[in-house]
């Protein structure tokens, strides 16, 4: 890993970095995230993803680039798992700001952060699900994932490969926005969708979407 955030953390401003050729994250943060600023960051050519979060308010990602990320089968931790290859992943997630990123080739999600509360803006996102498919270029999934506002995005290029992928997932395509597994109340306005194998929007089990 690039760099790992170990334990309640609160209040770090990582900014101007590059990170590469890491084998599983670039940046990780675990157990309890407070505060954090991701800003204006380099991440490319890592195997697993490029930012992973878990359990964390009021953290900002904004201005970063993101560029080949969990290309190669079998990189993912654990081997195998379907939540690898990500660009930005956050679990538990409360009041984020995930803006203005540009995101290129990625071999699953572009961008997944799932919790409550958070705004996915104006982000640039090109060529994902490159390593597996069933996915989306952003997705949220679980009942967890609720009022979360997705605006203003540029989404081309959901390819969607199911000769890696395991099996369950092969019948399933690429999407460009993905609301998967209950999730709610979430706002999807103003993003522009294109090329995608599948869907430019999949709403799956949820309920009170805005879609105007």
């Amino acid at each position: 890993e690039g760099l790992r955030l170990e334990g309640a953390t609160r209040n770090v401003v990582v900014r101007n970095c590059e990170f590469s050729l890491q084998e599983t994250h670039g940046v990780t943060g675990t157990v309890y995230v407070n505060g954090h600023s991701f800003e204006n960051n380099f991440l490319h050519d890592i195997g697993c993803r490029g930012m992973s979060m878990t359990d964390g308010v009021n953290t900002k990602i904004v201005g970063n680039r993101l560029e080949r990320i969990g290309l190669i089968d079998g990189q993912g931790v654990p081997v195998g798992s379907t939540e690898s290859y990500q660009g930005i992943f956050a679990y538990g997630a409360v009041n984020w700001a995930v803006s203005g990123n540009t995101i290129d080739s990625m071999g699953y999600h572009g961008i997944s952060v799932n919790g409550d509360h958070n705004v996915i803006d104006s982000n640039v996102i090109r060529r994902t699900l490159l390593t597996l498919n069933d996915g989306g270029a952003i997705y949220m999934g679980a009942a967890h994932s609720h009022h979360t506002t997705i605006s203003n995005n540029v989404i081309d290029t959901t390819y969607g490969n199911t000769v890696s992928c395991p099996a369950a997932n092969q019948g399933n395509g690429a999407v460009g926005i993905y609301m998967d597994s209950e999730s709610y109340a979430m706002n999807i306005v103003n993003n522009r969708v294109s090329n995608t194998n599948a869907y430019d929007v999949v709403l799956n089990k949820g309920h009170s979407h805005l879609v105007p």
